[in-house]
């Protein structure tokens, strides 16, 4: 009996090992290893110790997960020419988020391994005794380390689908510190807003780094705290860096190192607007801002803060930015919505004050105008 099911054994993970030398899924080929079953997985071993083992997969992208630093570092791999290289683990995921092809994910447990993307897929080239495989969905249910996550609504797994398509097809492959900003003058915490690189590539500390923030936090895994923190980190750093040594935290900031401090990205003659402004969907906030500030009051009240920023009764130069930054904030917020903060209008002095209640009139309803008035008194 035990001679009959040790022929079964071996029959069974032979037709495996053949199927998965051969292909499986985007998995086209496998060199220079033998292939074991395990509980879970299937374990690769180097057969030739001088030569690394080689995979192919076509229709894929990659996502690598490295360790160093003691820090966990999240390495995406899907421009043909690029390369990545790490030492804890890589998954190729399907080009397809609804594909029925499997990913699949290489865990070391010592060595590395390079993944470079070709036009067709993948190449990965492992400089390791040993790894396991293990397959997944195309668009994995767990976080970078195989921990499963489960979200069901009855017998709906709509929004369990919709979570994992949403963490692997955008939050980690917008982890760029390793890959893309490497040489970056601000490289370690920089998150992209979004994929689309020719249109918008830079990041964004003061505004969607809350949300990524909440998001990896409501994640939770090790790999997304310390990207967490990193991204806290860079707040500080672009801090520490402000060219007006006031301790802003920018808008955002560029892959050349340059930095934005105010949310309105429209010029008055709408010659200079930033595509990222649609990829947000603030097209309604920051055409009411230009449409405010190209209205009569609204020059002069620029011009007046132009004029008035240099002499003595006007205010200082270096608190004129941050402060209209506050008060066009304030602007554009909703008709109705009461909750104007009273820090916008605290730096104003003289003329200002009165000029920012006549703009804040005009702008919106006269309840807010009243409203604006009155916190710009109590601001005296």
């Amino acid at each position: 009996m035990k001679t009959l099911i040790a022929v079964v054994i071996l029959l069974l993970f032979g037709a495996s090992a053949s199927s998965f030398g051969q292909a499986d899924g985007i998995l086209r080929s496998l060199k220079n290893a033998t292939l074991t079953a395990t509980g879970t997985g299937t374990l690769v071993t180097r057969t030739n110790h001088s030569a690394p083992v080689e995979m192919t997969f076509t229709d894929c992208q990659g996502i690598g997960v490295n360790r160093e630093h003691d820090q966990w570092w999240i390495l995406p791999i899907n421009a043909a020419g690029s390369r990545i290289k790490a030492n804890k683990g890589l998954w190729i995921l399907p080009v397809d988020a609804e594909s029925k092809d499997n990913s699949w994910y290489l865990e070391l447990s010592g060595g590395d391994v390079l993944a470079t993307k070709t036009e067709g897929g993948l190449r990965v080239v492992l400089n390791a005794d040993s790894v396991t495989a293990y397959k997944a969905e195309a668009r994995p249910h767990s976080d970078p380390f195989r921990n499963r996550f489960s979200i069901k609504i009855g017998e709906n797994t709509q929004i369990e689908n919709a979570l994992a398509g949403f963490y692997w097809g955008t939050m980690l492959p917008s982890v760029v510190e390793k890959t893309m900003a490497a040489n970056f003058r601000y490289s370690s915490g920089y998150v992209l807003s979004t994929l689309n690189t020719s249109a918008y590539a830079g990041s964004y500390p003061a505004v969607d780094h809350e949300f990524q923030i909440k998001g990896r936090l409501a994640m939770g895994s090790e790999a997304d705290l310390d990207i967490v923190k990193r991204m806290i980190e860079l707040q500080f750093k672009l801090m520490d860096d402000d060219p007006e040594h006031l301790s802003r935290a920018p808008t955002s900031v560029q892959p050349d190192g340059s930095r934005e401090y105010h949310v309105r990205r429209s010029s008055i003659g709408r010659q200079a607007e930033r595509s990222h402004v649609s990829a947000h969907g603030k097209h309604r906030s920051d055409r009411r801002g230009v449409a405010l500030l190209r209205g009569s009051q609204g020059s002069s009240l620029a011009a007046e803060s132009h004029r008035q920023s240099g002499t003595r009764g006007g205010m200082d130069s270096r608190k004129r930015g941050p402060v209209w930054a506050s008060l066009v904030g304030c602007l554009l917020r909703r008709p109705g919505d009461r909750r104007w903060p009273r820090d916008a209008v605290a730096g104003l002095r003289g003329k200002h004050l009165q000029a920012a209640c006549r703009h804040g009139e005009s702008a919106g309803t006269t309840g807010e105008g009243r409203q604006l008035r009155r916190h710009v008194e109590e601001a005296r």
